[in-house]
């Protein structure tokens, strides 16, 4: 399970990062003081092992009792990762959480209430819209679904607390495109405003008048142009937690909130966060998965670090990723496991663990194209942690 991204968060009260992050340096010539720049050409005279670098990136959780075998555990099978993949995601910040099966997914300190005001950026607001107009311009000829990639488009272009609609005047119907939602009719002749309550009625669920005008009022301030066939609505829902104070939260983060109870793990992009319940560290249900849970959720971590670090390599493999995904849901035979049928992202993550796990030589049997696909991004991934490990600090 993976989640789009967004900025990291600080870790939530109870858990605390581990390992020792000081590096040996060269020591300066005697009577001699180092410039700037000789202090950011300094190396590390010992390199870093892998089970060293996996075991940085793991965080301890204060109420869980400490289990020795189970983080030895995960190093083991993280240890399977080429040395500059495991350095490109502590690089990029990684963490590694471990939740008890008893604790709520709010513990690992990814799931935070959100303030209005966030959404009334308007940078990102014009960022968003400009992103949406290309995504509905490009050419799509020769295109076996153009409507699905035009959804895979879209959803990128969008913040996750924002949901983006097309308003078809023709059919008066408005289709929501990055979520799952059926599209919604309208009634002929109905005004702007009139449509937004009734837009994000539907979506966030409003329990009394006061959240329905705080949520008309966020929309009406995402939509200055009426006439644009391009509504951005807020997707977040009201929340009485046990406090008793009632917060916002993504529509999202509340249905994770809801299924963590069946999930094993978890990678959240925004937070770069890998959870794990330990109870699941087994197997992620090996009946289902190419991989154990560490494997398939640093997958999805591994899969996003090579996104945002080489975005242009990265759109190849993904180009391809989508055609075999499409491919695949034709022929199911033909998925390394029936997790892959999830989503594009599952299918991504799934063939990065199987290629690291003992599903290695099915997947190549299976489709020799996806599996070459597959490697070449973990090289790349080896690659670019590598370079970075090498560059100054």
């Amino acid at each position: 399970m993976q989640i789009k991204p967004g900025l990291p968060t600080p870790s939530s009260p109870g858990i605390q990062k581990s390992g020792i992050f000081k590096e040996k340096t060269t020591a300066p010539k005697p009577k001699l003081t180092p410039s700037p720049l000789d202090r950011l050409q300094l190396r590390s005279e010992k390199p870093v092992s892998k089970a060293e670098l996996v075991s940085r990136m793991l965080v301890e959780n204060a109420q869980i009792k400490p289990n020795p075998a189970k983080k030895q555990q995960i190093i083991d099978e993280l240890c399977a990762f080429p040395a500059g993949c495991l350095k490109l995601l502590s690089k990029m910040g990684n963490r590694i959480v471990i939740l008890a099966s008893s604790q709520s997914i709010r513990a690992a300190g990814v799931i935070k209430p959100l303030n209005p005001q966030n959404f009334l950026e308007a940078k990102s607001v014009k960022t968003i819209r400009k992103k949406a107009a290309e995504a509905m311009a490009k050419p799509r000829e020769g295109k076996e679904n153009p409507e699905l990639e035009i959804y895979l488009d879209l959803a990128k272009a969008t913040a996750e607390e924002i949901q983006i609609a097309f308003l078809d005047q023709k059919t008066a119907t408005c289709t929501y495109f990055n979520s799952y939602r059926k599209p919604v009719t309208l009634p002929r002749g109905e005004t702007g405003e009139e449509t937004l309550t009734r837009l994000v009625s539907s979506l966030s669920r409003p329990q009394s008048a006061e959240q329905l005008k705080e949520l008309v009022e966020v929309a009406k301030a995402l939509n200055p142009e009426s006439d644009s066939p391009f509504l951005l609505l807020p997707d977040y829902q009201f929340r009485r937690d046990p406090d008793g104070e009632t917060r916002r939260y993504k529509t999202e983060d509340l249905s994770l909130m809801k299924d963590w109870s069946r999930a094993a793990g978890m990678y959240r992009r925004q937070e770069r966060t890998v959870i794990l319940k330990e109870n699941m560290l087994d197997g992620i249900v090996t009946a289902r998965a190419a991989g154990n849970t560490s494997l398939h959720e640093a997958a999805h971590a591994l899969d996003y670090a090579v996104e945002t670090s080489d975005p242009d390599y990265y759109r190849e493999f993904d180009a391809l990723a989508q055609a075999k995904f499409r491919q695949f849901q034709a022929e199911p035979e033909k998925m390394i496991s029936p997790n892959c049928l999830s989503g594009l992202n599952e299918f991504k993550a799934e063939g990065i663990a199987a290629l690291m796990g003992k599903k290695k030589d099915r997947l190549e049997k299976l489709d020799p194209e996806w599996y070459h696909a597959v490697k070449n991004l973990v090289k790349r991934a080896d690659r670019l942690g590598e370079a970075a490990d090498s560059s100054p600090a």
